[in-house]
């Protein structure tokens, strides 16, 4: 147990960290399932199993294959595109079955189990994660390499949710020791994570318990929000992607929030939009995000276009989906010597396009 314990810590980074401020995910109505042949029933079988994975995605919850049944000719039904392909697992050919399936219809489906949709546009989350092994406490990097590297990636890949670990050099270790990480020191955290903007930070410490079990506790930080959660168990790479898991049902939750209550109007200015090309990226991606009923178009000229959306959640719920994307970011508007927004005196939320 020793053993592949240490071969999981050198594993446990995820991806490079990075200083990009949010992730549109793409592939969340596809989805890969080993199979043992081609054969019709096995492939039928497949669909289920991968249509079980994509509504986890959609959705954000982690249980809701539970909130429905799915017949194998039910599943078949939402199946747009599949292809077989040959992959290398534990240094062996797996055969796989990839799938594709219909984006509306899926959604349509999760409305009628009463299930929400996440959008694409989701937070990234910064992994703070410090392990106690023969008496020491180390942190976990993104240089790191081994067995949870492909756990983590598994993992957040079937919840939809991209994470990042922290470099750990010379920057980060003037600013965090492995006891603040162990302590759960909110503000020495959250200072040293700026440097990569999350959106969301998860701290994890795990630690042996008793005999061959392990115990780890979480801490998500979501804007002013604070949720925590422990794990215990034998089964290792359970309990790290038990961090994923939880944080991906904690985000989703607050994320689809906006999607409840009535529809009210919010005016939307988007400056940077130079082109026809550019009013239609705008208006595509603000069609595409869940919680947005209706975009009506108010206004352009050579400085902005301005939209009146019809949204759930007001300005704040829109400026903080928006907040998510990289498609435009926020920006002040300009006052003159009265206090009077410029630009028209349009007032509402104003972002840029991002070129």
């Amino acid at each position: 147990m020793l053993k592949q314990f240490r071969l999981l810590f050198l594993a446990l980074s995820l991806l490079s960290a990075g200083v990009s401020t949010a992730a549109e995910i793409r592939g969340l109505f596809e989805a890969r399932v080993p199979v043992a042949n081609q054969g019709g029933p096995e492939r039928i079988s497949a669909f289920v199993a991968a249509l079980e994975q994509v509504l986890v995605k959609v959705s954000g919850t982690g249980s809701i294959n539970q909130n429905g049944s799915l017949s194998p000719s039910g599943a078949a039904r939402y199946v747009q595109q599949y292809r077989y392909q040959s992959v290398e697992s534990d240094g062996e050919q797996q055969l796989e079955l990839w799938v594709r399936f219909d984006e509306a219809g899926i959604k349509e489906l999760l409305h009628e189990w009463g299930q929400p949709v996440w959008g694409t546009a989701r937070p990234i989350t910064l992994i703070w994660l410090a392990i106690e092994q023969d008496g020491q406490r180390m942190l976990v990097g993104a240089n790191d390499a081994g067995l949870a590297r492909e756990v983590l990636r598994k993992a957040g890949e079937r919840r939809g949710l991209p994470v990042r670990l922290p470099l750990l050099d010379l920057s980060d270790q003037q600013k965090v020791v492995p006891a603040d990480i162990w302590g759960d020191f909110h503000q020495p955290i959250i200072e040293v994570s700026e440097r990569y903007a999350p959106q969301a930070i998860l701290v994890g410490r795990m630690f042996p318990d008793r005999g061959d079990r392990w115990q780890v506790r979480w801490s998500l930080y979501s804007g002013p929000q604070t949720f925590r959660w422990d794990k215990d168990g034998t089964d290792v790479e359970a309990l790290i992607a038990s961090g994923i898991d939880g944080a991906a049902d904690w985000l989703s939750r607050s994320f689809t929030q906006m999607q409840a209550g009535d529809a009210g109007s919010v005016i939307l200015n988007v400056t940077g939009v130079e082109s026809v090309a550019g009013y239609h990226r705008v208006l595509d991606y603000l069609k595409g995000i869940e919680g947005i009923a209706a975009v009506n178009l108010l206004r352009v000229d050579a400085q902005m276009a301005s939209f009146e959306l019809q949204a759930n959640a007001g300005a704040e719920g829109i400026a903080k989906v928006l907040e998510l994307g990289d498609t435009m970011v926020p920006v002040p508007w300009e006052l003159d010597e009265g206090g009077q927004t410029g630009q028209g005196f349009r007032g509402g939320l104003l972002y840029r396009l991002v070129p």
